[in-house]
């Protein structure tokens, strides 16, 4: 995506003596290109890595603490999200977080989206993204959801390993 998300959530740790490595995936070039001029002043402050996959190939060298996917279940069935969070899920290290975003089924601008914009979404509700989630052999304890600051969009947070008394 464009990466507003990359440079909101690195800029307050700019001048921090954290070492923050990210690496933002997307099979878009052009998508890559603009979120790398976007983000490219705190190319000198942090380990930024602009990699052209496709999320379903994508091959990591590593696990992640963080791993954010926002705007590409919007348009995956069912079948490919589960698929893809299985996936995502491997990604993560023990005590890590999985942040899936997706737009939830009652958000108030979806007849406008659809009717004026002419842009169809495949919609969620909390359930049926923990649905997804425990298809990926995420527990239930280890699930919990937010709204993005609109209320449009469900976040859903997985956290790897995490056990609730």
């Amino acid at each position: 995506g464009p990466g507003r998300e990359v440079r909101d959530g690195l800029e307050p740790y700019r001048d921090s003596a954290r070492s923050i490595s990210v690496d933002c995936v997307d099979a878009d070039e052009a998508a890559l290109e603009y979120a790398q001029g976007l983000n490219g002043e705190l190319q000198s402050s942090f380990d930024l890595r602009f990699l052209h996959a496709n999320a379903f190939r994508f091959r990591a060298e590593r696990n992640y603490d963080f791993v954010w996917c926002a705007g590409l279940y919007d348009y995956l069935n069912e079948k490919m999200a589960r698929v893809l969070t299985r996936r995502l899920l491997r990604f993560v290290e023990p005590g890590g977080r999985l942040v899936i975003g997706n737009f939830h089924r009652a958000h108030r601008t979806r007849r406008y989206i659809e009717w004026c914009g002419d842009w169809n979404l495949v919609h969620r509700d909390e359930r049926e993204l923990l649905s997804v989630a425990t298809d990926a052999r995420a527990g239930i304890e280890d699930v919990r959801f937010e709204r993005d600051v609109t209320g449009a969009v469900v976040l859903m947070v997985v956290e790897k390993g995490v056990k609730k008394p």
